[in-house]
C-alpha cells in the first residue's frame, strides 16, 4: 500500500468514525459537522505523521537488480535482425521495381512491333 493510499484510507476512516461519534455524542446540529471535521482532521494528521515516519526510518532495498547488459544484448540482437529484414525487403522491392520496368519496356517494344506490322499490313492491302 502506498503512502497516499494509506493517508486516504485513514482520512475516510476518520470521517466515518467522526460521523458515528457525532451522531452518538452530540445533541446540537452545529456540533455534529464540527466534530466530524475535527475527527477527520485528527485521522488525517495521524496518517501523515505515521507515513512520514515510516518513510524516514524504513530503508527500502530493491528486491532485484535489473541487469541492463543482458537487455542491451537482446535489444541489439533484435535491432540487427530488424536491419537485415529491412535490407532483404528493400532488395525485394527493388527487384519488383526492376521487373515492372522491364515489363513496361517489353510492352512498349511489343506495341511498337505491332504498330509496325499494322503499317506493313495496311500498305500491303492498300488501305
Amino acid at each position: 500500500m502506498s503512502a497516499q493510499n494509506f493517508i486516504g484510507f485513514l482520512t475516510i476512516l476518520g470521517f466515518f468514525i467522526g460521523v458515528i461519534f457525532a451522531i452518538l455524542k452530540m445533541q446540537d446540529a452545529i456540533e455534529i459537522p464540527i466534530a466530524v471535521v475535527v475527527v477527520t482532521t485528527l485521522f488525517y494528521m495521524i496518517g501523515i505523521i505515521s507515513s512520514s515516519l515510516f518513510v524516514k526510518f524504513v530503508d527500502f532495498k530493491p528486491r532485484f537488480t535489473i541487469q541492463t547488459d543482458i537487455y542491451e544484448k537482446v535489444y541489439n540482437r533484435a535491432l540487427n535482425d530488424l536491419r537485415t529484414k529491412e535490407a532483404s525487403i528493400k532488395e525485394g522491392v527493388d527487384f519488383i521495381k526492376r521487373l515492372e520496368l522491364d515489363e513496361a519496356e517489353e510492352y512498349k517494344h511489343e506495341q511498337a512491333k505491332l504498330k509496325a506490322q499494322m503499317r506493313r499490313f495496311k500498305q500491303s492491302v492498300g488501305i
